[in-house]
């Protein structure tokens, strides 16, 4: 979701289209390791769009919501409760990109660990998509 702080569109004003992000300062997300801004994520009619903004950088989420609160630029973060409580607004709601999916990613094993089960019931519990394959699959090995 698109967020900024009611200062910071007191200033500057709000978006109303993608078009007008680029008028904007933002507050972009540095992908640790691999020293590229993360790109923003939005939907249009169906459509997946990218956009690459460049703006204030950080490589860590707390930081950019707490930037963001002070009103330095608009952000994209990926989940609600990071507007709860704090004094960040979403913006361009419309154009929200559909949500991620999470994945568990296990070794192919019949006995999964008590503490795993219990960290993916969690998780289901909080409405994640968590697929467990009904066996194991084995790997085959290869035929001459």
């Amino acid at each position: 979701m698109l967020v900024a702080a009611p200062s910071y569109l007191a200033r500057h004003g709000e978006p109303r289209t993608l078009k007008d992000l680029a008028t904007h300062r933002h507050i972009v997300f540095r992908l640790p390791g691999r020293g590229a801004d993360g790109p923003q994520q939005f939907s249009t009619k169906g459509r997946a769009i990218t956009l690459r903004p460049e703006g204030l950088r950080f490589n860590d989420g707390e930081a950019i919501v707490e930037a963001a609160g002070l009103g330095l630029g608009i952000t994209q973060v990926p989940a609600d409760d990071a507007i709860a409580g704090r004094r960040l607004v979403e913006l361009l709601e419309r154009h929200r990109p559909a949500a991620m999916p999470i994945y568990a990613v296990m070794p192919a094993k019949r006995l999964l660990p008590a503490r795993v089960r219990v960290v993916l019931d969690a998780l289901t519990e909080l409405g994640a998509a968590v697929h467990l394959p009904a066996r194991p699959k084995r790997r085959r090995k290869p035929t001459r």
